[in-house]
């Protein structure tokens, strides 16, 4: 006990190096998350969140898929697995997804003004750290000294620190007005987890610039022009890259949420990864390693196992997505797409084939008591019409199967424009989207709303329509699981 009261802080950091304190950090970090993935019970149990931890209902081409799937017996359970299940029982709400975000900024912005302002917080885990200290007594005039070599300048500390402040100002906005609120949960050690990963990169942004920010006590704060200098090639090499990726992980992270729940994505950007706003946590991460690197270097090096760390975490994220995708959708529907990184797949991803393309005829009919697939047609035509998620006519069809927002095309093949016909059929075989054939133009555009009710609501002033795109499912119905798993079985 005595030797706990005069154990003071200057002793308890009088030999720690924040630099390794960082990389400890995070290769503890890496290797926890390896376990927790290699090993099938700790993923199962404490690694899943959010849709992927969600007991969705799985399509019927989905199902069939489990069902060749040979069966075993249920065993007891070990104690290990009984520990695990009483983990993993401690969840918190998914949307609390947010609070890193929250905290991050608060983070960044903290130490922002410390070393703007040299804080007295800052100045006193300075103090305790080991290294060489300028003298007390000395009387240092407002200016920015330059820092040793191998170290990160002030300006690189700065710039790098605004950085994460605005990746976590952007991912707060998106969590609290893009994000649609939902009732997912999460394990409390992920949500401790990513507490503790944003309060370490905190200091992994400054860290190897202690020599700097020892010697710039006295910042020139009247005169801002004064941190104003041309830019190192770092510089001009990665913020592009940052402003990009924070650009289109902004584009997924909308069209995520404008998707009916849990459903395929169709946007550009995911045409050939399963996860893009990964892929592009990655980059920007990445800017960090180089925005951050302190002179004469390229890298930095604490940065750097921060993106290791967070590029091997997302990955297997990335794996766990593409699974759910399959049980819920059925493995041909993710087929021709990779988990995070195009072309890393190897073996896993087979070339793409063409489009499915089926013909509905009027008589198309199902066994008794089942919805025939043109009756699903019809009333997925219905749902999207309703949600404004229909493209008509052949050159808006054409429009948004080019920019690939479309779920699936509707072609009528008595249509008299040969060309626009090819064009269609060409670019639902490009982008993998499913084209259903139509004999009846007249039907096809009452099924799409181009008519008008009478009092009794039947289709009055049909206008022939040569083709129908829909953008968006409008909502999950029975027409549409239908529909969904036709094309799955086709």
């Amino acid at each position: 006990m005595e030797f706990m009261n005069t154990l003071n802080l200057a002793e308890l950091l009088a030999d720690i190096d924040l630099t390794s304190v960082v990389r400890f950090f995070y290769i503890n970090a890496l290797l926890i998350t390896i376990t927790l993935n290699v090993f099938p019970p700790f993923a199962r149990k404490l690694y899943t969140y959010g849709k992927n931890a969600s007991d969705t209902k799985p399509t019927k081409a989905a199902t069939k898929d489990e069902d060749k799937k040979p069966r075993t017996t249920t065993e007891p359970k070990s104690p290990l697995d009984v520990l695990l299940d009483l983990v993993g029982k401690l969840q918190v709400p998914h949307s609390w997804f947010m609070h890193f975000y929250a905290f991050s900024f608060a983070v960044q912005l903290f130490w922002l003004l410390q070393v703007i302002f040299h804080g007295r917080i800052l100045q006193l885990v300075l103090d305790n750290l080991p290294g060489n200290q300028p003298p007390k007594d000395a009387v240092v005039e407002p200016q920015i000294v330059p820092g040793p070599d191998g170290s990160q300048s002030l300006e690189t500390i700065l710039l790098c620190i605004i950085c994460m402040t605005m990746q976590s100002a952007r991912r707060l906005w998106e969590s609290i007005y893009i994000q649609k609120p939902g009732n997912s949960k999460m394990g409390i050690l992920i949500y401790i987890a990513g507490i503790t990963h944003y309060t370490m990169m905190g200091f992994a942004t400054w860290c190897e610039g202690i020599e700097t920010l020892r010697l710039n006590t006295n910042i020139p704060i009247s005169h801002p022009s004064d941190l104003l200098k041309p830019p190192r090639i770092n510089t001009l090499l990665a913020i592009p890259f940052f402003f990009l990726g924070s650009g289109l992980q902004h584009d997924a992270h909308v069209h995520l949420a404008s998707l009916v729940k849990y459903s395929l994505p169709i946007h550009p950007l995911f045409s050939y990864t399963l996860s893009p706003h990964y892929l592009l946590e990655c980059v920007i991460y990445g800017s960090f390693v180089v925005i951050g690197a302190p002179k004469g270097q390229w890298l930095n090096k604490s940065l750097l196992y921060v993106w290791i760390f967070v590029c091997i975490n997302l990955g297997f994220g990335a794996n766990i997505t593409r699974k759910w995708y399959e049980g819920k959708f059925g493995r041909k529907s993710v087929e021709d797409k990779w988990r995070m990184v195009p072309y890393s797949d190897g073996e896993d991803v087979p070339a793409v084939e063409v489009a499915d393309e089926i013909e509905v005829a009027a008589d198309t009919s199902a066994g008794k008591g089942q919805m025939s697939v043109e009756d699903a047609l019809k009333g997925v035509l219905r749902h999207a019409l309703i949600h404004d998620g229909l493209a008509r006519g052949l050159r808006e069809a054409s429009k948004a199967l080019d920019r690939r927002q479309a779920h699936m095309c509707v072609l009528n093949e008595n249509c008299d424009e040969d060309a626009y016909k090819k064009l269609v059929e060409a670019l639902c075989a490009e982008h993998k989207i499913p084209l259903i054939k139509v004999g009846d133009g007249k039907k096809l555009g009452e099924w799409a709303g181009l008519c008008t009710l009478d009092r009794e609501g039947n289709p009055r002033k049909v206008v022939n329509c040569s083709c129908v795109v829909v953008r968006d499912w409008g909502e999950e119905s029975t027409e549409r699981s239908i529909l969904l798993d036709y094309f799955q079985t086709r």
